[in-house]
């Protein structure tokens, strides 16, 4: 059987590893954080795309601009949106295209989400 050895740490040191380890959950929060609210934007925009396929062209529609803002607009295309692919390049993609790509987002979310629980869990212990 192998022999149990025993490690004496400091205060100090043990209000190191403590502070630490906060800081990694901390860490993991705001990325959880992050990734739900990425998350919770990618259903807004499924939504969205699924009403703007039940809209007729020039019908008048609200659209957020952020804070609670919205420009009344019409409608002139209720088949495709442009999507940004990066930067500031954007594609002209039919609604289903988005849909899927949408729907590809909100899976790698939902892993994400799991992977950072399980840390969470793991460093939490």
């Amino acid at each position: 059987m192998p022999e149990e050895k025993s490690v004496q740490i400091s205060t100090e040191q043990a209000l190191r590893l403590l502070q630490n380890e906060r800081a990694k959950l901390d860490a993991l929060q705001r990325q959880l954080m992050e990734v739900r609210t990425a998350w919770e934007e990618t259903l807004r925009a499924k939504e969205a795309l699924k009403t703007i396929q039940k809209t007729t062209i020039n019908e008048a529609i609200l659209v957020p601009l952020g804070a609670g803002v919205y420009a009344l607009a019409s409608l002139t295309d209720a088949e495709s949106v442009q999507v940004t692919l990066g930067g500031a390049v954007i594609k002209k993609d039919s609604i289903p295209e988005a849909l899927q790509k949408l729907d590809a987002r909100q899976k790698e979310a939902e892993q994400q989400i799991d992977a950072l629980q399980k840390q969470l869990e793991e460093t939490a212990n």
